[in-house]
């Protein structure tokens, strides 16, 4: 898809490394033990840097982060304040469902395109 994952954590960075290793994403993407205003800094770090970013949380935690980014996405289990400041919902807890959401946006997008082009 383009899209390089990283994983920002306030759980133990061992943990984070862990589920990390098993999900194929590298060390050096896989920060653990953040705090939300270090989330937060993250992400506007990574904007900073020229990067789109979008950010997925379930918590309260996560709030400063998801208000951060330039697409913020709670996870309905999560606490309702992330739901509050983020730009997207999903209706479950599934992290699958983020990349359900990319690739049906990308297809409206391309059709929106399409319509486009045989109007004009």
């Amino acid at each position: 898809m383009g899209i390089k994952v990283m994983v920002m954590s306030g759980d133990r960075a061992e943990a984070v490394q862990e589920v990390a290793a098993a999900c194929g994403i590298a060390q050096t993407d896989a920060t653990g033990g953040m705090s939300p205003a270090g989330k937060a800094d993250a992400v506007r770090a990574l904007q900073t840097a020229g990067a789109r970013v979008a950010m997925v949380g379930d918590g309260i935690n996560d709030a400063p982060a998801l208000a951060s980014a330039s697409v913020g996405v709670a996870l309905q289990g999560g606490v309702a304040v992330a739901g509050e400041v983020a730009g997207v919902v999903l209706m479950g807890d599934r992290l699958g469902q983020v990349t359900d959401s990319v690739g049906l946006g990308r297809a409206t997008l391309a059709k929106i395109k399409q319509n486009l082009g045989w109007a004009l």
